[in-house]
């Protein structure tokens, strides 16, 4: 379905174009349900909007709101439902779903469970795949702890996911599928206001970014782009929804709880490293003691450097971490 594209930030409070073709294509399908259920006419103007709200929770959430979704659609009941919207982990799987565009059709009952089981029981993760990453990404003028944290949510669930939002239109205009929104925390405004401030959420849909709460939108396929007065003035790449899943992630909004995440990713991704580099030196004679020590030193430090960088970052006092590294390098 083919939806033009606003060059300009939107201020209103009404719902976009494309969010009002998605309801009014999915208000029959609401209607029809909820009167084989309640045997309840309502007519087309005043079906109610029944939303399912995923929580945050990373993984958990994730497959706690596929169970959520699978129950409802074997009590036949998903199809009441208008609008799926989540935060964090629950965004995984809403991500992860609209791939098919029917996917919540009643008669495909268990393939749901079946994806999500082959995705996170089949270690898929490469590393080549997210040093690129890392290195394209960091010419980007706006490159931050997201971009690495994305990679930690690629270590999580094994997909490295190159659509884009708004590839879903089809998927979410269609009126087979609830419309879905995706939420993330506003870090500035959730330390001023709170988690539940309206103001501290920040919505996606295949449509358009904004804040609700402001009644401010821009195109989904121009956020990240420059504006100037409201009008576009320089067009940015969208991001992929490897970058979303990481920009949707909750724990952005705590710079503790990702400072602490990326740093443990760091240490297994280098424990990894470190591990291949000790089977290429082995020989028909056994390990290159010294050589093993050497890389071994080298990793302890590589990770010491990342903790002493983490610690100016956070406040952390660093003189435990800088007293370890001395060590090190004294050669004590």
């Amino acid at each position: 379905m083919a939806t033009e594209v606003n060059n300009e930030v939107r201020l209103s409070s009404d719902l976009s174009e494309g969010e009002i073709r998605a309801t009014r294509n999915r208000r029959g399908r609401v209607q029809m349900c909820l009167h084989e259920l309640l045997d309840v006419h309502f007519e087309e103007n005043n079906v109610p909007n029944i939303v399912v709200l995923g929580s945050g929770g990373g993984l958990r959430a994730m497959i706690a709101l596929l169970g959520t979704l699978v129950e409802l659609k074997n009590q036949n009941i998903l199809d009441a439902v208008m609008y799926l919207c989540g935060v964090s982990g629950s965004t995984w799987c809403m991500s992860m779903l609209y791939t098919d565009g029917k996917w919540s059709e009643k008669k495909k009952k268990k393939s749901l469970e079946e994806n999500l089981i082959k995705i996170l029981t089949v270690d898929s993760c490469d590393i080549g795949k997210e040093i690129k990453y890392l290195e394209e990404s960091s010419e980007d003028e706006h490159y931050s702890l997201t971009d690495v944290w994305a990679c930690v949510v690629y270590g999580i669930l094994h997909q490295f996911d190159e659509n884009k939002l708004t590839d879903y239109r089809d998927a979410s205009e269609s009126g087979i599928n609830p419309y879905p929104i995706y939420a993330a925390v506003d870090k500035k405004k959730l330390s001023e206001a709170g988690a539940s401030s309206p103001e501290t959420w920040f919505e996606f849909t295949p449509h358009e970014a904004g804040y609700a709460a402001l009644g401010a939108f821009v195109s989904t396929e121009n956020f990240g782009s420059k504006f100037e007065n409201g009008k576009l003035m320089e067009k940015k790449k969208e991001k992929s929804i490897f970058y979303m899943q990481g920009l949707w992630g909750s724990a952005l909004g705590s710079m503790e709880e990702i400072l602490k995440a990326i740093l443990d990713y760091i240490k297994g991704l280098l424990k990894r490293l470190l591990s291949s580099c000790e089977t290429r030196m082995c020989s028909p004679y056994g390990y290159g003691h010294e050589s093993m020590s050497n890389t071994t030193e080298f990793s302890q430090t590589v990770l010491l450097l990342l903790e002493l960088q983490i610690c100016a970052v956070s406040g952390r006092d660093p003189e435990e971490v800088f007293n370890k590294l001395l060590k090190i390098l004294s050669g004590k």
